[in-house]
């Protein structure tokens, strides 16, 4: 199980269901989605900055505010700790039978109403996004290997 020094406590940071919960309901695209646990794990697959902040967002108990969460971030940092961080906890994800689902969820929604693959691209614009789309899937599917 994963650490993190956050304002002098040292916490345990596990992808259990709380996790998966407090993801759903804080990280999904609009109320009612529940596709923060699988926004999670793109943002991990797509390298995105924010994913090591949303994790901790979701991982950490409520009572630490987001200047909290930057604090320890900025700790990590001094550290060199950051990408080992990352690294340990993307593991972590990938071995929650939660988060799994999750992902698994999105591949098949994403395949069954993605209307870029279906429609051929006009505009630039299009194009661009069908293959944003087609790349996030790949990778999304890979990181379930």
């Amino acid at each position: 199980m994963l650490e993190i020094k956050i304002k002098n406590t040292v916490e345990k940071l596990k992808f259990n269901y709380r996790a998966f919960f407090k993801a759903n309901k804080e990280l999904s695209t609009q109320e009612g989605a529940n596709d923060g646990a699988s926004n999670l794990w793109l943002s991990f697959v797509t390298n995105d900055p924010n994913a090591l902040f949303n994790a901790l967002k979701v991982l950490l108990p409520s009572k630490y505010t987001d200047d909290d969460i930057f604090d320890a971030l900025d700790d990590l940092e001094d550290n060199n700790a950051v990408e080992t961080t990352i690294k340990a906890l993307e593991e972590e994800l990938r071995q929650s039978s939660f988060f799994q689902r999750a992902a698994k969820r999105w591949i098949e929604l994403t395949e069954k109403y993605d209307l870029s693959s279906t429609k051929e691209a006009k505009t630039d614009e299009e194009k661009i996004q069908a293959s944003v789309n087609k790349d996030m899937l790949a990778a999304m599917k890979e990181s379930l290997l």
